[in-house]
């Protein structure tokens, strides 16, 4: 048993030592958060200023913006995320050639795989001024061409579109996998009712997804506070902090201001606000496996 014991742990060392180093002991440095941080004085050395960086944190002009992005973007992703996957994963059940349901499967998630870095390149290739596709074919029917990075109301939709076109595969695969976990004697009881494809839906299928979909909407409510990919490959943020979100400031601040302790004030903010989603979350999942 104790030789057991000794390989187990030597094969989990690598892991964690791996979280020691770059999960929990960077961790010290949030003491940042309530200094003015000096490079050269280091995180020892930099003086102490109270709650100085979340003031200003707080008070800064694109603060308001910055919260309410991050809340609507994510509004968007998981009612649009969730109504979406449903909607596929209705439509590839009710299919009777199963090749048909396989290659719908793939197309819808392939996306899925494609990083955030190349979406960019396929927005700048869409939206350039002077070579995009989209101002191409506006010339093409004599029409003026649209400066799509100076244009500040098309790029929360260009936004969550391109996020839904990423993401909606994986949705439906996982709410697939829960229609088809269903009792078909169930579906066959409700046909002889005389119920639609809506009917059934609401009476058979959506009270077994019941656990599935609340487990999935928590999971992306945990995630508000982190959409800072798609913003900084398409726009970085702009024009005009249009899609700027509190992860992709948290991001600016620290390497592209250098004001390290602005970012560790934000990233404390939104840690709280984490560790409340994160116990809603278990709590509603242990009421869910009761």
């Amino acid at each position: 048993e104790w030789q057991s014991t000794c390989q187990l742990s030597l094969i989990a060392a690598p892991g964690i030592l791996w979280f020691l180093m770059f999960a929990y002991i960077p961790m010290f440095g949030f003491i940042l958060a309530f200094k003015d941080f000096n490079y050269a004085q280091g995180i020892l050395g930099s003086r102490w200023i109270g709650l100085d960086n979340f003031r200003f944190v707080f008070e800064s002009n694109d603060a308001v913006r910055i919260f309410r992005n991050t809340v609507l973007y994510n509004a968007a992703f998981i009612v649009l995320d969730n109504i979406l996957g449903i909607a596929c994963a209705l439509a590839l059940d009710s299919m009777s050639k199963k090749r048909h349901v396989k290659f719908y499967q793939t197309c819808l998630f392939l996306p899925y795989f494609i990083s955030w870095v190349v979406v960019g390149y396929i927005m700048q290739a869409l939206c350039s001024h002077e070579f995009g596709l989209l101002n191409t074919l506006l010339k093409r029917l004599r029409l003026n061409g649209v400066q799509w990075y100076n244009e500040t109301k098309p790029w929360p939709a260009i936004i969550i579109f391109a996020h839904l076109w990423k993401n909606v595969g994986f949705k439906t695969l996982v709410y697939y996998g829960s229609v088809i976990g269903i009792d078909n004697q169930l579906f066959e009881a409700a046909k002889i009712d005389g119920a639609g494809i809506l009917t059934r839906a609401r009476v058979v299928i959506f009270p077994h997804m019941r656990g599935i979909l609340l487990l999935m909407a928590i999971r992306q409510i945990i995630g508000v506070f982190q959409v800072m990919e798609q913003p900084l490959m398409m726009t970085g943020g702009g024009p005009n902090n249009a899609s700027i979100t509190i992860a992709l400031q948290t991001y600016k601040y620290a390497f592209e201001y250098y004001k390290m302790h602005y970012s560790l004030a934000l990233s404390t903010v939104t840690f709280c606000l984490l560790l409340i989603l994160t116990v809603i979350y278990a709590f509603a999942e242990r009421r869910i496996d009761q």
